[in-house]
């Protein structure tokens, strides 16, 4: 299992560039970080045409399994380290995911490592394995739709945090999508 932090080999470094983006690629596929807000830009195409929903739901789950499974991504806002496990591929990859959702699987270690902690619950289950059940939030742009972000991730009582799953709703903001 590989820790993610620097993001070593996938590019040189995160020295962001005139316009204060990070340009890195996941998985073969571009993504821009805006280092002052943390928000991720994709293209939405990724993974196919969005128009092709099994293919598209197929393309994310080949994706997830041969890139981000079982990786950890420190987060910059706590300093925690966050492992991504197949409970989060089956949260996309087994429902009825939007759209939105399937696409931002190519994203989804960029905006563990830059989305903000945003606030702590109990679990609503009562599971005695979970301590806590952290939310975090950040901006996710696919193709000129901002979409506000919030990852749930899973507090252990071994001390481990896993990330479980992403609500999505629109923003009412909105970006150009810089770059692409």
């Amino acid at each position: 299992m590989s820790v993610i932090n620097e993001h070593n080999g996938d590019y040189p470094d995160d020295k962001p560039d005139p316009d204060g983006f990070i340009c890195r690629t996941f998985g073969g596929y571009p993504i821009r970080i805006e280092t002052a807000t943390g928000t991720v830009y994709i293209r939405g195409d990724e993974l196919g045409d969005p128009g092709d929903y099994r293919q598209l739901l197929h393309s994310a789950e080949t994706w997830m399994k041969k890139n981000i499974n079982g990786v950890k991504v420190t987060n910059k806002d706590t300093g925690r380290d966050i492992k991504i496990g197949k409970e989060a591929r089956h949260h996309i990859t087994r429902s009825k995911a939007n759209i939105n959702k399937i696409q931002s699987s190519v994203a989804t270690i960029a905006l563990l490592e830059y989305v903000k902690h945003y606030s702590t619950e109990s679990d609503k289950k009562e599971r005695p394995e979970i301590l806590a059940i952290h939310v975090y939030k950040g901006k996710l742009c696919i193709n000129n739709d901002e979409l506000d972000v919030y990852m749930h991730v899973i507090e252990a009582n071994n001390g481990n945090y896993l990330y479980d799953q992403t609500i999505m709703k629109s923003s009412p903001s909105s970006h150009v999508l810089p770059g692409f």
